[in-house]
């Protein structure tokens, strides 16, 4: 009877699809804007990672849907 590579009879697992690996998508920018830059001339939007959106909330931008 044939072993698996772990020493079990092949007999005795279930046999289990291969699943592609699947590439990890690089999170999109969240566009963000605010009313009042931080310094005059400073920006007004910012493309911002989806995990520091809160942070930039709390400091006055929103997002515009």
């Amino acid at each position: 009877m044939a072993k698996t590579k772990d020493g079990i009879d092949a007999a005795e697992q279930p046999e289990q699809p291969e699943q592609p690996e699947q590439p990890e998508q690089p999170e999109q920018p969240i566009r963000m804007y605010t009313e009042t830059p931080d310094h005059a001339g400073g920006p007004t939007e910012a493309d911002v990672h989806p995990d520091e959106v809160e942070n930039w909330k709390a400091q006055g931008w929103r997002i515009e849907e």
